[in-house]
């Protein structure tokens, strides 16, 4: 049952930085500059530190402070980077 839990947070912490990324991306496309900048942006803005810092109660409740967790997406973004710059 753990197991299902840990998957459903990480699949709503993903979904939600491909939204804000995009979001964004698209805001920073329509005033002339690259989306790229905005998904930047949007990694700023929902990193743990800067969320943590405004507002550390939604921090928590979005992102856990669980190992299993932290190691997912992880592994996300080095693949993520990876693929982008290899």
């Amino acid at each position: 049952m753990a197991g299902d839990h840990t998957m459903a947070i990480f699949a709503a912490e993903l979904i939600l930085l491909l939204f804000f990324g995009r979001l964004i991306g698209e805001g920073m496309s329509r005033i002339a500059s690259r989306a790229i900048f905005g998904q930047l942006l949007a990694g700023v803005l929902l990193d743990l530190r800067c969320l943590a810092w405004c507002c550390p109660t939604l921090r928590h409740m979005i992102f856990p402070d669980t190992p299993a967790l932290k190691s997912m997406i992880d592994a996300v973004s080095q693949s993520a980077f990876c693929s982008c710059c290899c």
